[in-house]
């Protein structure tokens, strides 16, 4: 109950105009914020799970949301606190 919670609004004008959709962004801060298995590998008889994540220390504050970046329509990257805004 006492956890700071952050509202990300999409600037969804901004996101179409570079070709980005909400989905795409939303998958980004899933995957990069909250973790996803991407993959398996062995090694011998053990089997390991790959997964996706920021570091832990790249995903503290409100403020890392401008370390994260998403690719545009061209391919260029933009950082997400182009396309989106958010309050705490």
């Amino acid at each position: 109950m006492n956890k700071p919670q952050l509202n990300v609004e999409i600037d969804r004008e901004k996101a179409a105009a570079l070709g980005i959709s909400p989905l795409e962004i939303a998958d980004s801060l899933r995957i990069l914020l909250g973790g996803a298995d991407v993959s398996r590998f062995r090694q011998g008889n053990e089997r390991y799970d790959v997964i996706l994540q920021l570091e832990a220390a790249h995903r503290l504050s409100p403020g890392d949301l401008s370390s994260i970046y998403v690719r545009t329509r061209s391919g260029e990257l933009v950082t997400l606190e182009n396309v989106v805004t958010v309050t705490e």
